[in-house]
């Protein structure tokens, strides 16, 4: 009848707003990957910062998000399907199949996603949950400065990317937190 027919397709309307009101935060799960440094950290100028994910997925339970999922997002040669029958299956299958599946083309990201019910543009992130700093092999000696300056007193982690013996193979170089003697970091 048109009465189903009309609440089939509400319903259907409503749940394609509630995914696209979602937030996600996308992390990635490797670090020496070249062309990572090369798009997202402008030509490798940046920084990529290292969570501890447990302390990080903690610090957005407050509920202002609404739920939280995570996933790993999966790489595949075909689009997934998505049909009236996959809206029975569990949130974290909706969403790995909606928002959480990407062409092969982007494997090398490793993508790890937390994807927010109510947005998230704004979110807090609980201190703690930085566990340090990854420079670019192309980030000037004055911004790692300004980098661990800021960060003065956390005891946190700090590397630089490096070029191995003329390939374009990438490690990473600990490098020596230049404010140690620095005052304990204590939130407000």
């Amino acid at each position: 009848s048109d009465e189903v027919t009309n609440s089939l397709q509400e319903s259907i309307d409503d749940f394609f707003d509630k995914i696209r009101s979602c937030g996600i935060y996308s992390l990635s799960k490797e670090i020496r990957n070249e062309l990572m440094w090369a798009y997202y950290a402008s030509g490798h100028t940046g920084y990529a910062i290292i969570f501890d994910t447990d302390v990080l997925a903690k610090s957005f339970e407050q509920g202002r998000w609404g739920g939280m999922y995570e996933l790993d997002v999966k790489y595949s040669a075909r689009i997934p399907r998505f049909d009236i029958n996959t809206i029975d299956k569990q949130m974290e299958e909706i969403l790995s199949c909606i928002v959480g599946t990407k062409s092969k083309a982007w494997a090398h990201e490793a993508e790890h996603r937390l994807i927010f019910d109510n947005g998230g543009r704004q979110l807090k992130i609980d201190y703690r949950a930085i566990k340090g700093f990854v420079f670019g092999c192309r980030m000037k000696d004055v911004d790692v400065d300004f980098v661990m300056k800021t960060m003065a007193g956390r005891g946190l982690e700090y590397y630089k990317v490096v070029l191995k013996d003329d390939s374009y193979k990438l490690s990473l170089e600990p490098l020596t937190d230049k404010y140690l003697s620095a005052e304990k970091y204590r939130p407000n």
